[in-house]
């Protein structure tokens, strides 16, 4: 099995988009990128961080967060039934994960969400 290197897709991503960013060598010698797309080379590497590390068991994937939310839900009674409470108490939290207003650590490690 081959587990997939994060850096070294960072290092591929930054190769792939060099030939399409404007690049300009300051007078210190350094690299600049001025169109933006290291914006989008770090989404594209936080996206395989997460991918690799739930690939690996690192971070839990959504559907078992979703499954160990509800079992440890105070009003499930581990009868399969999925009330409108536990729904709308699941949907709140999965608001805020996506919102960044509550943190999940276990779903994506390291990773913030920001508006």
């Amino acid at each position: 099995m081959v587990l997939l290197d994060p850096d070294l897709i960072f290092a591929f991503l930054i190769v792939c988009f060099q030939g399409r960013a404007e690049l300009s060598v300051a007078r210190s010698r350094s690299v600049t990128f001025i169109s933006g797309h290291i914006t989008l080379i770090m989404s594209a590497y936080a996206y395989v961080c997460i991918s690799v590390s739930r690939a690996t068991g690192r971070l839990l994937t959504p559907a078992t967060w979703m499954r160990n939310f509800v079992r440890s839900h105070p009003a499930y009674r581990q009868d399969s039934v999925i009330t409108q409470e536990i729904a709308y108490d699941l949907m709140l939290a999965c608001k805020g994960i996506g919102e960044g207003t509550l943190a999940c650590p276990e779903l994506l490690g390291s990773v913030t969400v920001t508006r």
